[in-house]
């Protein structure tokens, strides 16, 4: 394992989707230009692409269900080192540091060959493992948390995981993350957030004050599984009701908060920014015209920081079709 380098979550969770499966792409085009350089480490990389190269040659980026765990997953890898392997293939130290990388990601997508085999931790085990047993594994328990994303079986396992949060969340502004402590808390967001419907009404409300924007952060679909949820509802008349406990718990609880700059050294509050945002959209006719009006009153120059603008787009989108209850359009 290389020596870890700790960053934000943000910094991790930064890299456009194309950046990271552009680089990957041309990779897998060099494919026999590279393994002619005949080194056990670079035909390692370059089969660890091609198991990939289904998932991000032809990603469906526009259905939120399909492959998003795996896209997630692909996404965290890191596309200077994508970057600089293509510009150095036969370095040692990037050879290293991007096995270890593609190893993670392929165990996460169901694409490393030596845990086929491999059965993923019961539900039991699973108790073990996050209570710190012998046995642990990151590949295992990545393999696993993809085989409950794959399965189905997130409503199954959500609640163990939900243990692994804490009720106050992670400060996501002072906090650091190695590249697989990164990747990891991601991934265990995603399952939560993908049984939110089946969890107790206590467990949902911290996802929504303490996990909500940081979930966005993480890639979880999180528009997609509240609309789940709200359909679930509508079988027992209570949509309506559903909806509003969402919307009170983001707008009136959330305890998170939001970046103002890409090197992190002003922040504020969403509630606090909600609040701003639901008074901007009071003095405004179109409701869209409001939201991008108040996004660059809250990052007026966009450079380098377009993922916060759309983080917080996808916020207020979500606030938005909550208060005019459309979110199911």
């Amino acid at each position: 394992m290389p020596d870890p380098i700790r960053q934000s979550f943000f910094a991790y969770r930064s890299h456009p989707w194309p950046e990271v499966a552009g680089a990957l792409s041309i990779i897998a085009e060099r494919a026999s230009e590279l393994k002619a350089l005949e080194s056990a480490a670079i035909n390692e990389i370059v089969a660890h692409v091609l198991a990939l190269r289904d998932l991000f040659s032809s990603a469906d980026t526009n259905n939120v269900f399909s492959g998003i765990f795996e896209r997630e997953a692909i996404r965290s890898l890191d596309p200077g080192m994508l970057a600089a392997f293509l510009a150095a293939p036969t370095d040692e130290g990037i050879q290293t540091d991007l096995i270890f990388q593609l190893n993670m990601v392929c165990a996460a997508s169901g694409r490393l060959p030596r845990l086929s085999a491999t059965p993923s931790y019961a539900e039991s085990e699973l108790q073990d493992v996050l209570q710190g047993a012998d046995y642990y594994n990151d590949m295992v328990f990545l393999h696993s948390l993809h085989d409950y994303a794959e399965g189905h079986k997130a409503k199954d396992v959500a609640e163990i995981l939900y243990g692994t949060l804490a009720a106050k969340p992670l400060d996501l502004i002072t906090e650091t993350f190695s590249w697989d402590g990164a990747l990891i808390y991601a991934l265990i967001l995603q399952i939560i957030w993908a049984g939110f419907k089946e969890l107790p009404e206590d467990k949902q409300a911290t996802l929504l004050t303490s996990y909500f924007y940081s979930g966005i952060v993480a890639g979880v679909p999180v528009r997609a599984w509240l609309q789940d949820t709200i359909i679930f509802a509508i079988a027992n008349d209570k949509a309506d009701a559903v909806s509003d406990f969402i919307g009170r718990a983001v707008t009136n609880n959330n305890n998170e908060v939001v970046p103002l700059n890409a090197k992190l050294s002003a922040v504020k509050g969403l509630h606090q920014i909600l609040a701003d945002y639901i008074a901007k959209l009071s003095t405004e006719k179109v409701a869209t015209l409001a939201e991008e009006m108040f996004l660059a009153s809250v990052y007026p120059a966009t450079a380098g920081v377009e993922h916060l603008v759309n983080w917080l787009r996808e916020v207020f989108s979500i606030i938005l079709h909550l208060r005019q209850k459309d979110i199911l359009s």
